[in-house]
């Protein structure tokens, strides 16, 4: 008996014999030879998708905001302007960024000179100036101005508005920043 192939089977079998034995691996073009992670069998610490590498004794920071990250340290920098009479009725620090922002913070008036402390984070940006309410804008004027000082020995930079600000940062460290503020 005599076998006829069709044309169609025969160049089937003529290209699985070209591309070779099924005993070589198939290339992957986003394969980077590295080994796929175990699979994680940990409980989940949170509602969320569980990561594979997490530790089942973590304990998040209860201090942290969210627990997931932990707060940048406080820095208890005291911001002083010195001032020979101490007369001013209303005195506040003010600035852009919290605590220290447009409310401002109360000063208080000692040693010949207006202070306050505030909690300033670490790589913190602030800028900020003393204000001291409304004052005549000329001897004997009724007309009233914002009084804003900056302290001469830290960088001052123009306010945009015919003003000026203290600046510091971002820095590194408190000390940095007791650097920055001056004495």
């Amino acid at each position: 008996m005599r076998y006829v192939i069709p044309g169609g089977l025969a160049l089937l079998v003529g290209a699985m014999i070209a591309c070779g034995s099924d005993d070589a691996p198939a290339s992957d073009p986003t394969d980077d030879g590295t080994a796929a992670p175990p699979e994680y069998t940990g409980a989940a610490k949170s509602s969320g998708i569980p990561y594979q590498d997490a530790d089942p004794s973590f304990q998040p920071d209860p201090s942290a905001g969210d627990g997931s990250v932990p707060p940048l340290p406080c820095c208890k920098i005291t911001f002083a302007l010195p001032d020979a009479t101490g007369n001013e009725t209303t005195a506040l620090l003010r600035g852009d960024v919290t605590p220290v922002d447009d409310t401002g913070i109360a000063l208080t008036y000692a040693a010949g000179k207006w202070s306050a402390t505030a909690c300033i984070t670490e790589q913190t940006y602030l800028r900020y100036r003393f204000y001291f309410g409304q004052v005549p804008e000329l001897p004997g004027s009724s007309t009233l101005v914002d009084d804003n000082r900056t302290d001469p020995t830290p960088p001052i930079v123009d306010d945009g508005a015919g003003g000026s600000f203290n600046t510091f940062g971002p820095v590194a460290s408190c000390s940095d920043i007791d650097a920055a503020v001056g004495p």
